[in-house]
């Protein structure tokens, strides 16, 4: 059995491939969102981070109030998904698109046009765009659009598939979920998960973060390109 810990707004798709596919999953999942009222002005000197399906919600909640922001705004994305979705909203200056934060940060020590991004983007911070920021070459700007919330515990039902030891595969997409998911466990839990478990991981920053911060097991394998695709890839290629 397959354990998804992303909520399932984020992963209809995924759903239907594995109801297709007739692989047996169970979803809990560790986080909740909240959208926030907007109230930052715009500003055309900057240049727009949206990085998350969640900001491109926020944005079309409130296409009225930032119409100029979506017609002349100049915007940079983190993943292909959020490039189309911000296109179908009606933004028309998506001057590029990258795989991941890190293709970002090289991008920026090679442009050096940029100095001012405006990420819109909820209260998880992005380690490596506060890293950028730190160096002071560009400018980042986090504004808060949306909020994400955690599960405090796990629920009764993934608890007796976890005693019973019915989980095969874990589907990772977000490094804060993943702590916040190995923080509930029991040591019998974890035990099993570091064991028994393949952990599969949307992105070399995921895996990483796992093998430091939760888990050092040899049960770790990551996608070769940080999207759903390239993991369903991998969880196909893997033995079910």
């Amino acid at each position: 059995m397959i354990l998804i810990i992303r909520p399932k707004s984020e992963i209809q798709d995924l759903i239907k491939i594995l109801e297709k596919k007739k692989y047996s999953y169970f979803l809990e999942p560790f986080s909740y969102f909240r959208k926030l009222k907007m109230t930052f002005d715009y500003d055309p000197n900057h240049y727009y981070l949206v990085s998350s399906n969640q900001s491109v919600l926020s944005l079309k909640k409130n296409l009225k109030k930032y119409k100029k922001l979506i017609k002349e705004g100049n915007f940079l994305v983190i993943g292909e998904k959020i490039r189309k979705e911000l296109s179908m909203i009606g933004v028309r200056k998506i001057l590029r698109s990258f795989t991941d934060s890190h293709e970002l940060k090289k991008y920026l020590k090679k442009n050096k046009k940029i100095k001012c991004i405006n990420h819109l983007t909820s209260n998880i911070p992005n380690e490596v765009l506060k890293k950028i920021n730190k160096t002071g070459d560009v400018k980042i700007i986090f504004t808060l659009i949306y909020k994400t919330y955690f599960k405090k515990n796990l629920s009764n039902n993934l608890k007796k598939l976890l005693f019973k030891q019915k989980i095969k595969f874990v589907l990772h997409y977000s490094l804060k979920s993943s702590e916040v998911f190995f923080s509930k466990l029991s040591n019998q839990e974890r035990f099993f998960l570091r064991n028994e478990v393949t952990h599969l991981c949307l992105s070399k920053r995921i895996l990483k973060g796992i093998k430091k911060k939760m888990i050092k097991t040899q049960k770790l394998q990551v996608a070769k390109k940080p999207n759903q695709k390239a993991l369903l890839l991998l969880l196909n290629n893997t033995s079910l």
